[in-house]
């Protein structure tokens, strides 16, 4: 996903623009630190610009604020994990960075248009003996 992201940065007008390598910067912090309680003040403290700033630069390059990018990329990471291991769902919520398991299921509802537990049972692959 990490790549899939910066691609777009890199293709977006064919500039590399200051703003373009913040952005990137911003995307790969997220990306690399799922698991930490981030908001949108700490990520725009560690790049260096205001909120508003890396705000607007997520809405205009990824037509998405750095919220809504970290719920998705929180969901899709979540996926992977439920389809990958038998942790429960609480467990696999804390390892991509929700703290409580109801706002996960909420947050990976929205995203994928079911629970955890559904998405779970719906799409692994079932093990015959």
């Amino acid at each position: 996903m990490t790549a899939e992201f910066l691609d777009v940065l890199a293709r977006h007008n064919g500039s590399r623009t200051p703003e373009h390598a913040v952005l990137r910067r911003a995307i790969t912090l997220l990306l690399e630190r799922l698991e930490e309680p981030w908001s949108i003040s700490t990520l725009a403290e560690a790049v260096s610009m205001s909120t508003s700033q890396i705000s607007r630069l997520f809405r205009e390059h990824l037509g998405m604020g750095p919220a809504e990018f970290l719920r998705k990329e929180r969901a899709r990471r979540m996926a992977g994990l439920l389809l990958t291991s038998s942790d429960p769902v609480e467990a696999v919520a804390q390892r991509v960075g929700w703290a409580q398991a109801s706002h996960a299921s909420r947050a990976f509802r929205h995203t994928h248009g079911v629970s955890p537990l559904q998405y779970r049972r719906t799409h692994r692959p079932q093990t015959h003996p």
